[in-house]
């Protein structure tokens, strides 16, 4: 099973003799907190945790093998649930090194790409869900550092989600419309283009990072990253 609910589900109804194995993508509990963006939990997201905890220890107390992409992931559960790292498998993820490639020339890339990828000025690229627990906002204030010490960059962020209006007005506010972008969605085929295209990919999670495939993506197109020390970044860079 890859989902909480889907798995707690099926060991309801499979026989014990079934040998059951949980693919922990993100803790459930921490997940849904982090989902809160921070706010005080009322009675029925405290409802929902309990609840969230029973279904998470159950599916720990009945799964036979619990495969997780880094051990922060594990070290999150057993922590919580104990007992888990002894039935544990870190699977960490990959990518396809034939698709995710160093580009022979970053400045032809950008003229493929077009605007607003500009040739000639430091470019840095971040790829994620705008949703809070992302950084994304940080990383806009960040920009704006930069913009105070008098160097001349861009910083595009592609990916959908939640914030994407509050992030724009962000980036209004903070006087940066010709330094930020957001660039929406990136389609597959232009993914590989972006990551070869910039000089830096920026991963400013705040928390609950439990793997960063983007990371490797980035890597395998020969682009540097900078990272927040959060959850599994350390492990996947290192």
């Amino acid at each position: 099973g890859h989902s909480p609910l889907q798995f707690y589900g099926a060991t309801k109804v499979i026989p014990r003799d079934v040998r059951a194995i949980y693919s922990a993508h993100s803790p459930f509990v921490e997940e849904l907190e982090w989902n809160w963006g921070g706010r005080r939990p009322g009675l029925r997201q405290r409802a929902a945790r309990f609840v969230a905890r029973r279904i998470e220890a159950s599916i720990c107390r009945r799964a036979d093998v619990i495969q997780a992409d880094s051990n922060y992931t594990i070290q999150i559960l057993d922590q919580r649930y104990r007992n888990v790292s002894d039935r544990a498998v870190v699977c960490p993820g990959w990518v396809d090194v034939e698709r995710f490639q160093p580009a022979a020339s970053r400045s032809s890339v950008r003229q493929e790409l077009g605007a607003p990828w500009r040739d000639g000025i430091p470019t840095f690229l971040c790829v994620r869900r705008l949703a809070r627990r992302m950084g994304i906002d940080r990383l806009i204030h960040a920009a704006r550092e930069l913009l105070d010490e008098g160097l001349d960059f861009r910083l595009l962020v592609g990916g959908g989600g939640s914030m994407r209006e509050e992030l724009g007005q962000l980036i209004v506010d903070l006087d940066l419309s010709d330094h930020v972008t957001m660039l929406g969605r990136i389609s597959d085929e232009e993914l590989p283009l972006c990551y070869a295209a910039a000089d830096c990919f920026v991963l400013p999670t705040s928390g609950l990072e439990c793997f960063g495939l983007i990371v490797l993506e980035a890597f395998a197109a020969g682009t540097p990253v900078i990272a927040t020390p959060v959850g599994a970044i350390p492990e996947v860079i290192g």
